[in-house]
């Protein structure tokens, strides 16, 4: 942990809000950082991290935590301590699942779990009401939450490089959505739902081979802005 102890110690001293032990190659994170109350802000990406990162629980006022690409196989225990937590970014990790308190984090607005390995999506995930921006491309889901329209505040959903050839009966009752990619998936047709998604102005769903031509009742796709079939 060459220098990591320095930069530990010139934040304690500096009072800065800003922790950044990205590319470090941990294994492990220090004990200290958990005295660094102070930090709004932890960047311990691109490690080689194994453990739960559990020192992080103790800082109650972060606001974003980025953790992606290391080796995690599991989060911390009560991550939903972390009231304040806007932005979450725990992709590249071989996690295979989220822990239900997940959908506790009422503050999340930003979450990004790309590649780990996830085979579906908890339907704790819709309890995250204030949700703005959410990316899961690179997965195995094959299909959604049936609630996961109730994600009022969502605007921008990535699930691309997915296994999805349909989508929730309800999905069309998302009321902010403007971005959605559901490019290299396994859709046969361009869901009729989508229709529905007024405030949608871009759609990207190339690379679904299957997808052979546009119904004439796809409005969708002849409204959008942007639409990459």
């Amino acid at each position: 942990m060459d220098g990591v102890d320095e930069v530990i110690k010139t934040v304690s001293r500096t009072q800065s809000c800003c922790l950044n032990l990205a590319h470090r190659q941990l294994r492990v994170l220090p004990p200290s950082v958990q005295t660094l109350q102070q930090l709004t802000r932890v960047c311990i990406n691109d490690n080689s991290l194994i453990m739960p990162p559990t020192e992080v629980l103790s800082l109650h006022l972060l606001q974003e935590l980025l953790m992606e690409n290391n080796n995690l196989t599991s989060l911390p225990q009560g991550l939903s301590a972390l009231q304040n937590l806007v932005k979450l970014n725990i992709s590249g990790n071989p996690l295979a699942a989220l822990p239900s308190d997940i959908g506790q984090l009422q503050n999340l607005r930003h979450l990004y779990i790309n590649d780990i390995q996830l085979n579906a999506l908890p339907a704790d995930l819709c309890k995250l009401k204030g949700l703005q921006r959410l990316s899961a491309h690179s997965n195995c889901l094959a299909s959604l939450p049936q609630d996961i329209h109730k994600l009022h505040n969502l605007h921008w959903l990535n699930l691309a490089a997915n296994q999805l050839s349909e989508l929730p009966k309800k999905f069309g009752e998302f009321g902010s959505l403007m971005l959605l990619n559901l490019s290299e998936n396994s859709f046969r047709c361009v869901p009729e739902c989508l229709n529905d998604l007024t405030c949608l102005s871009s759609l990207i769903m190339n690379g679904n081979s299957d997808i052979e031509c546009v119904s004439d009742d796809c409005t969708v796709a002849q409204n959008n802005s942007q639409t990459l079939l």
